[in-house]
């Protein structure tokens, strides 16, 4: 497995959740741009599986994963290889 530190964009709240005049929205981006590091437990070409905890190994490699989380490839801005 590889260890990684993926940069992506996610989506954000706006204001609140009462009606909004076109007017009031805010002129930056309401979206996020997040970091999240992780081993690969995972990956397909729409995309990508990490977890920042693993244990209960088997035969070498981890059978358990805490905190598993799926970030889509579209979203993905970079992607860092880490050593350990």
């Amino acid at each position: 497995m590889d260890l990684v530190l993926v940069t992506w964009l996610d989506s954000g709240k706006i204001i609140g959740n009462e009606w909004t005049f076109v007017d009031d929205l805010p002129s930056t981006a309401m979206t996020i741009i997040c970091q999240s590091v992780g081993w690969v437990v995972r990956e397909t070409d729409h995309e990508i599986v990490i977890a920042p905890h693993v244990g209960a190994e088997r035969d070498g490699r981890p059978q358990q994963f805490l905190g598993l989380l799926a970030i889509p490839k579209v979203a993905i801005q970079q992607r860092t290889p880490l050593p350990f």
